[in-house]
């Protein structure tokens, strides 16, 4: 019934690594206290930390209804479809994450990580115009989170400058897509790949 007593009980728990012992206590507290943030915020990690990534989603959509007003949470359950490969839902919850804040260094940086991850998911062996158009938009949002200040952004963007050739939309791309448009979106240049319907922006042709 001591809420810090237990809570700390919890945390030695968790130190331990001991996520399955920790997880009983945590959930026989929420019983008691079903929306206390900071004990929510606990189970969703120790979820994550325990490879359990059903209860952390479920979890870190009851803290967004708690406190919406926080973006972590948003991101978090980003980042959890990201790795169900569900990147239409993923999108969803990193765009509500960057209207929050669009100067978020991190929340620009999860938009670009959903992109590309979804490209890695979706694309065969040999990358065609729409997956490229796919990297070229995350590449941008890369840029702008080191712009931003988020460093760990720098890799990617300098495996893109590496590959630019090879995974970036080329005019002997364009030259392919029957279209008088001079921007389209991923779904625009191949109707028949549902895999990127989500995607809101569009690239510029090379000309």
């Amino acid at each position: 019934e001591n809420f810090d007593f237990c809570f700390e009980y919890a945390n030695n728990l968790i130190n331990s690594k001991r996520y399955n012992e920790a997880l009983i206590v945590l959930s026989d507290m929420k019983k008691r206290h079903p929306k206390n943030e900071k004990l929510l915020k606990n189970i969703a990690e120790v979820s994550l930390n325990n490879y359990d990534n059903t209860s952390a989603l479920d979890t870190y959509k009851e803290l967004v209804k708690i406190n919406n007003d926080e973006t972590l949470y948003l991101l978090e359950i980003s980042k959890i479809y990201q790795d169900q490969e569900k990147f239409a839902q993923a999108h969803k919850f990193a765009k509500k994450a960057l209207r929050m804040d669009t100067s978020d260094a991190y929340a620009i940086f999860n938009f670009a990580e959903v992109l590309k991850n979804s490209v890695e998911s979706c694309s065969k062996d040999e990358l065609v115009l729409e997956d490229k158009a796919v990297y070229e938009i995350s590449y941008k949002y890369y840029r702008e989170a080191y712009k931003k200040g988020y460093k760990e952004a720098k890799n990617m963007i300098n495996w893109f400058k590496q590959n630019k050739n090879s995974v970036l939309p080329t005019l002997e791309d364009w030259f392919l897509i029957d279209s008088d448009k001079d921007e389209l979106k991923p779904i625009e240049i191949n109707s028949n790949n549902s895999c990127y319907s989500w995607v809101e922006q569009s690239v510029e042709r090379v000309n």
